[in-house]
């Protein structure tokens, strides 16, 4: 497949979500992990206005979201713009480019890599890389930390997580994070239940995934 993520999902979010907003030029949705595309791809098929803002460390991805992005709009007449960056979110923040986003985004919609499926970094290192859940748990917190400064007031958070069982016993890991994101101020608002009907068979009992994920709606506050 060409991306991990469905597009038309992520274009629904952000049509669903952003139409609750006032009326504007140019919507800013931010994903603080990139991953293959999809997300981006997601708003430039969108009919609304929106300038995409996305962060990704994988060197290897450097340059495609841009060819991603021209081939998009050169062959499909498309008119949303984009920005990427090749900085980890938890830094992107000190940026003098990227700071003109802080409190100005409209939606942040990310699906960071998930506990042990992170392949690309061969060392084992980087988020997704840690040995136990809990040291991931409290890395993915500190990942997502700048999503908070970015967000505006009336904006929304979703955030995308999938579970994993080791030696058969499910992590609770969407969960886990998302106590410790409300820990940290944001309010959970919703649940949304991400049905995956064809599920990718496993050849491993150790390390099986649900056949569901979480995309979980957070707000910043009363504002929202």
């Amino acid at each position: 497949v060409a991306v991990n993520f469905p597009v038309l999902t992520a274009r629904w979010i952000y049509e669903r979500y952003l139409t609750g907003l006032p009326p504007q030029t140019n919507y800013k949705v931010y994903d603080s992990s990139a991953g293959w595309g999809s997300r981006l791809l997601g708003s430039l098929c969108s009919e609304l206005p929106i300038h995409y803002i996305g962060t990704d460390v994988n060197t290897e991805n450097r340059g495609c979201y841009e060819d991603l992005g021209r081939f998009y709009n050169s062959n499909c007449n498309g008119r949303n713009t984009y920005e990427i960056y090749y900085e980890g979110s938890e830094v992107i923040g000190d940026n003098p480019k990227f700071q003109k986003h802080i409190n100005d985004v409209d939606l942040i919609f990310t699906s960071p890599p998930y506990f042990q499926k992170r392949k690309y970094l061969k060392n084992g290192s980087g988020l997704g890389g840690e040995k136990s859940p809990d040291l991931y748990v409290s890395n993915l917190i500190d990942h997502l930390g700048d999503c908070r400064r970015v967000l505006s007031d009336k904006g929304s958070f979703f955030l995308n997580l999938g579970d994993t069982y080791l030696r058969g016993n499910l992590q609770n890991i969407p969960h886990r994070v998302a106590i410790g994101l409300q820990g940290d101020g944001w309010i959970l608002r919703n649940t949304i239940i991400w049905a995956k009907t064809n599920p990718k068979p496993s050849s491993s009992k150790s390390n099986l995934c649900p056949t569901y994920e979480f995309i979980f709606h957070f707000v910043k506050g009363k504002d929202y």
